[in-house]
Parts: structure tokens; sequence; C-alpha cells
């Protein structure tokens, strides 16, 4: 057994052996008889006994001290290389000790101070917890995080594709704000063990992943994750996007209000109904006209903190009506997409133009939701 798990004292052994055996024939002739023929091949030869012992005794004598350095110079040659393995192999475990213990200071930091992204249950990623479940979820990474320390870890670097082959919880962390960075928890209570596979995209931490055991400071609720309900997340897909879809008909079918002056689309209609050469004259009925609307925002550009915005405001039956156009400080809209989607205000200003639109110079605007 130790030959096989470590042959150099055996090696080393057999050379001492054989320099031992080689000096000693040196001085004890009859340890020679190596040397000789043959009995078969000293008969072929024509040699006799004392012929063939001789020829033996002679040649050991030449022979027996170069054997005897080689072996010891073999002996030695083993001795530094056995040495080196062995520096070697210290320097490997320290390192692997290092790495693990770095892969420990990782795994600490993101059970204590990431944040849970998303859970999916099973290799195909086609269930997840519902609200209750997720709950249950976070609490677990939260107290795994607090009793987390080194003895969690049994061994090295463990499977950061588990959840490819095994059905388990799959836990996605992230760090919180913009750092990049993914850290995947599989939790698969039906074992023993956890695997906490750290691949993070980010200089901070290096790649890797291990496995450990749940302490006992988490073990009800290791056995608590036996029990989470298990939501179709596809179904739960498919009634999140109708849900938005009937609340987007909803809001595509609101009507702004107008709680003062005529409504946009009546301005509209007013003067396109006219000859081309009476348009002028009519927009300038409307020019210094004060309007309180209810507006639906289409587009937000920004210019040294100034807002120039474009709204709309639906109109009862088929038809085109003019953009609604003002100016706005970016602290009215402080946070607003450029291109807003059933998004609504309420306006009240004064129309200043109508050459490319409604202009209106704004005294107040206020968000709403219908």
């Amino acid at each position: 057994m130790l030959a096989l798990t470590d042959p150099f004292p055996v090696l080393i052994g057999l050379c001492l052996a054989v320099a031992v055996y080689m000096f000693a024939a040196i001085k004890f002739p009859a340890l020679r008889f190596m040397f000789r023929l043959k009995r078969g091949a000293a008969w072929a030869a024509g040699v006799d006994d004392d012929a063939n012992r001789r020829v033996g005794e002679t040649l050991g004598l030449v022979l027996c001290p170069l054997i005897g350095v080689g072996a010891l110079l073999a002996c030695g040659w083993l001795l530094i290389e056995w040495k080196q393995e062995k520096a070697a192999a210290e320097h490997h475990q320290a390192a692997r000790e290092a790495a693990t213990g770095r892969l420990q200071e990782e795994a600490s930091t993101v059970l204590r101070e990431w944040q849970v992204q998303t859970a999916t249950f099973g290799r195909f990623d086609k269930f997840g917890p519902g609200e209750e479940g997720m709950e249950v979820l976070e609490g677990f990474v939260t107290r795994l995080g607090e009793a987390f320390s080194s003895d969690c870890v049994p061994g090295g670097p463990g499977d950061p594709e588990l959840g490819r082959n095994r059905e388990c919880w799959k836990v996605e962390l992230k760090p919180a704000g913009d750092e990049p960075g993914l850290a995947v928890l599989m939790l698969d209570p039906e074992h023993e063990a956890m695997r906490l596979a750290v691949s993070q995209r980010s200089d901070r931490y290096p790649s890797g992943g291990f496995e450990l055991v749940a302490p006992e400071a988490v073990r009800d609720a290791w056995d608590d994750l036996r029990a989470l309900e298990k939501v179709d997340l596809a179904a739960r897909e498919r009634e999140r996007r109708r849900a938005e879809a009937e609340e987007a008909r909803r809001l595509s079918d609101y009507r702004e209000k107008s709680f003062e002056g005529p409504p946009a689309h009546e301005i509209h209609d007013a003067v396109m109904e006219l000859p081309e050469d009476q348009r002028e004259a009519k927009k300038a009925e409307f020019v210094g006209m004060t309007i309180d609307w209810e507006v639906k925002l289409m587009v937000v550009d920004e210019e040294n903190g100034v807002l120039a915005v474009k709204a709309s405001q639906s109109r009862p039956g088929p038809g085109r009506s003019w953009i609604i156009a003002f100016e706005a400080p970016r602290d009215l809209l402080p946070e607003i997409e450029a291109r807003p989607r059933f998004q609504f205000a309420r306006v009240k200003g004064v129309i200043d133009s109508l050459d490319q639109g409604i202009g209106l110079k704004l005294e107040s605007l206020e968000r709403f939701q219908p």
C-alpha cells in the first residue's frame, strides 16, 4: 500500500540495499556469484567451474564499485525528487487552502450583502416559488449568511452546474447597486449538501464554487424548503402579460378631461374646418386662452435641465389632433422616460402658439394615473 501511495521510500530502500550489497561484495568474493556465467553457458563455452568462479570474481571486482556508486547516486537523486515532490504537494495544498479561504470569504459576503433576484426549481427553470415561498427563500439566505463559517465547507470546489443535473432550488443573487456580479445558490433539501456556485463577473471576486453542508443554525429552515409551493412560471408569466395587456387597453381607452378651455380636438377642428386663408385669424382667437387639461405624455427631450414635452389629448371619434407642446423644469418630471407609455399629467397654462400644434406657456403640471 505504501508503494502505491508514495513509491519513493521503497525505491530509495532498494538503491541502498544494492549499494550495501555491492560494497560488501568487494570484500567478500563469494557475494560476486551473480557475475558468473550460467552453468549451461559455461559448459557451452568450455569453461570449468574454477575458471568460471575466477572470471566472476574478477568481473565483479570491477563492476561492484561502479554499480554501488551508481546505486548511491540514484539514491541521492531519488531523495532530491522526493523532497521536491513533497514541497510541490505542500505548495499545492497551501494554494488550495488559500483558494478555499477566498471562496469562503466571497460566499460569506454574497450571503450577507447580496440580494435575491430570482428563484426557480428544477433543471429547466419551469417552476418557481409563490410570494410566501420567495419570502421563505430570502429568509433562509439571510440566516445562512449569519450562520456561515469556515466549518460549512468540508471540501474543495463543488459542482456549479448542479441545477442542470438535479431537481433543486436555484437562487440567483446580485450585488446591490450597479456592481456587476452573479452568484447562484443551489439548494437541494432532499440531500444533506448544498452547492454554492459563485460565478461573478467582477474584478472584486474570482469565479469558483464549492459544496457546503447546512449548519445546524438553519436546519429548521432547510427542512422547510421541502414544503415550498412550486408555481408554474410559464402560467404566471402568461397571467402577468394578460394583466399588462388589460391595463394597457384600459389606459389606451381613457379619455383625458378638459376642466377649463375647450378640448384640444375642438380647437383643432375649429381651425382646420375653415379655408386656409381664414385659419390664421381663427388661431389668433385661441392665443392667450387659459386651459386646464389632462394630457397623455408622448415624447420628452431634455436640454440644460429644461424638458421639451410633447403630449396629446384623446378625441371622441376618428381624426387627427394637434400635438400639445410645452417646456417644463426638470424637477416637475424628475423620473420620466424619453418615450413614456401611458403616462398622464394635468397641465395648466396659457396657449401661446398654434403654429406647430398647440403650444403652451406652462404654469403648473401634476402627474396622475387614471
